[in-house]
């Protein structure tokens, strides 16, 4: 591949999220060390004695390999957690959030993949499986990606990367990020885990206190917002009912009217059965973890933007943000492919670079450093003529 092609007059500079003093790190439960995919003994002792930080980054799992924008973040987050440590701030480690407990099965069934002189194949798993409300992560991918592997066309990467024996969607995601980034230790959370749920419930119960306050602040940020992004990041009334009630591994939302008492019951009797949605997810991690950056892709930069506003409601600190890496392929988008992979994985391709770690955590020191002297830059890879 020849290359990068740097491009950043297609994008202008985000406004800047102004962040708060972070609190020193702080030990994390030894339920929550365990339950984080990857990394490294050393991390997970750091970790558990108070003395690490993490940057957090993270996307929703989808079949049949992690997207192309996924491993951006996630080497964006390796990149900053090496540039944070050099810089004196203590051990620093990268972690993705993957949001197995999402429930938007359109977005998590399937993506386009590319075959050899072909145009790409749309796959996906059987509408059958849609269960209103479920975590997309419960999704079984066993016989769909037996399948896609036996296909004319497609790689040996899809067998290679086939699930394990009693392996949902979401825990293929979580190893195959772990394994990808393994030599800069990535860890790797599986948000359906209870133990987050219970450690969030201190921040549940302040939400529960001053809901009412917390979704007003979140629509008139919106509406300050709107006139500049478009409309608001955030739809209104999002930060109403920002707890969803888990029930036989499904997400719930009582009545409006209903609400207020129901949450109260539940925070009463079993706060592990709240889950949170996209007004409240991000105060969740920096609530329970111990936070010293996140990456954000263009459309979470925008809606942290208004989340400042709630941030600031629930005493919870603003972290600092840098935006992630913007890679594209010239191959892919030639091919019919989103070239960014917002909708298809490098993963499946041989010798595809925005596949291989190496290279794009090498892009990501190079965004970053661009990102500090007042550059967003959006890189293009494309293929030398004699082809790869």
């Amino acid at each position: 591949m020849s290359g990068p092609d740097r491009q950043s007059r297609s994008l202008p500079l985000p406004a800047p999220l102004a962040a708060d003093p972070l609190p020193a790190a702080r030990p994390l439960a030894a339920e929550l060390v365990a339950a984080l995919v990857g990394g490294s003994a050393a991390a997970r002792a750091a970790l558990r004695a108070g003395q690490a930080r993490l940057v957090m980054t993270g996307q929703q799992p989808c079949f049949p390999l992690p997207l192309g924008l996924s491993l951006q973040k996630a080497a964006t987050a390796v990149a900053l957690a090496k540039q944070l440590q050099a810089a004196g701030e203590g051990p620093v480690y990268a972690c993705f959030w993957s949001a197995a407990d999402d429930s938007d099965f359109a977005e998590a069934r399937g993506q386009l993949v590319a075959r050899a002189g072909r145009p790409p194949l749309a796959v996906g798993l059987p509408g059958a499986q849609e269960r209103p409300g479920g975590f997309v992560g419960d999704l079984d991918i066993g016989p769909a990606f037996a399948e896609l592997a036996r296909l004319r066309g497609l790689a040996g990467e899809y067998a290679a990367s086939a699930p394990r024996a009693g392996e949902d969607l979401g825990a293929q995601a979580a190893r195959l990020l772990a394994e990808l980034f393994a030599p800069w230790g990535l860890l790797v959370l599986d948000a359906r885990e209870e133990a987050l749920r219970r450690a969030a419930a201190p921040l549940y119960a302040r939400y529960a206190e001053r809901r009412a306050a917390f979704a007003t602040a979140l629509d008139t940020a919106g509406t300050a917002l709107a006139p500049e992004t478009g409309a608001s990041p955030l739809r209104p009334g999002l930060g109403e009912r920002a707890l969803f009630f888990l029930r036989s591994r499904r997400r719930l939302l009582p009545a409006s009217e209903d609400y207020g008492a129901a949450l109260a019951g539940r925070l009463a009797e079993a706060p592990a059965t709240l889950a949170p949605n996209a007004a409240l997810r991000p105060l969740v991690q920096d609530a329970v973890f111990p936070v010293a950056a996140v990456v954000l892709g263009p459309a979470e930069w925008a809606y942290h933007r208004q989340l400042q506003a709630g941030f600031r409601v629930l005493d919870s600190p603003f972290p600092p943000a840098w935006p992630r890496l913007r890679a594209r392929s010239g191959r892919d988008a030639a091919a019919g492919l989103d070239g960014e992979g917002r909708r298809s994985s490098p993963l499946g391709q041989p010798g595809h670079p925005l596949a291989d770690a190496a290279v794009l955590v090498r892009l990501a020191e190079e965004h970053l450093a661009a990102w500090a002297a007042g550059e967003h830059i959006e890189w293009t890879l494309e293929p030398r003529r004699e082809g790869v």
